[in-house]
């Protein structure tokens, strides 16, 4: 959600971001995003540039997006990242 709101990575597309996290596939993403926002990147990125949104506004946290988070980062940590 971050770099997807970042303005310094507006240049990148969805599917760079994906790569960069370590996405074999957009489509995936996609999915991933999507179950634990509840919308989808793109989206997520239009209501930031467009105004229609914050970034505080889009990461209020349910249950379901706090579980996920912190599997990721017990990803991360299990990687060394």
């Amino acid at each position: 959600m971050t770099d997807l709101q970042n303005p310094e990575l507006a240049h990148l597309q969805i599917s760079e971001i994906a790569y960069r996290w370590g996405f074999n596939h957009p489509a995936t993403f996609n999915r991933n995003f999507r179950a634990a926002f509840d919308i989808t990147p793109s989206d997520a990125r239009n209501r930031i540039h467009d105004g229609t949104a914050t970034i505080r506004t889009l990461q209020a946290g349910t249950e379901k997006q706090r579980k996920i988070e912190a599997e990721h980062q017990q990803w991360f940590r299990a990687m060394g990242i």
